[in-house]
């Protein structure tokens, strides 16, 4: 597809832009290297809007959350002020504890899936706080019995 149909079909104000993720590489394999020409898959992630100024781990993988929620790319000159190593350990981290997926559209550009959580069993929930209450109106039962004494 060309620019001005990833435009429209994205909802991307201006050319500019798309030519822009180009040049930082945030769209990598679209364009022929030899002839110029620009050919996007339609299932080309948009690449996460960071404004460059994350400084601390914890928000970098903040910022991979919200970027996998969204389903963008991220690459590590989106973040100048963390050095490769620390973004590759970071992305390394929540991938391996599960919380995110690196998925691949089909001109092989990655992007960031978010994993939902593991399905949360209520009735152990349920029966941790029935014995919680149990417990905290066992105590107040004593407290009660030893100022009526």
């Amino acid at each position: 597809m060309t620019v001005i149909e990833f435009r429209k079909e994205k909802n991307i104000k201006r050319s500019s832009t798309i030519f822009g993720w180009i040049e930082k590489g945030y769209m990598p394999g679209v364009k022929d290297t030899v002839t110029g020409i620009i050919d996007i898959p339609a299932d080309m992630p948009l690449p996460y809007k960071s404004n460059g100024r994350i400084t601390k781990i914890s928000s970098l993988k903040k910022a991979f959350i919200k970027a996998a929620d969204e389903g963008r790319s991220v690459y590590p000159q989106m973040f100048p002020k963390i050095s490769i190593e620390n973004y590759n350990m970071a992305l390394a981290d929540m991938v391996s504890e599960g919380e995110i997926r690196i998925c691949y559209c089909s001109n092989g550009a990655p992007y960031l899936y978010l994993v939902k959580s593991k399905e949360i069993n209520t009735s152990e929930i349920i029966t941790a706080t029935a014995d919680c209450i149990g417990a905290a109106a066992a105590v107040m039962q004593a407290v009660h019995t030893f100022y009526m004494l």
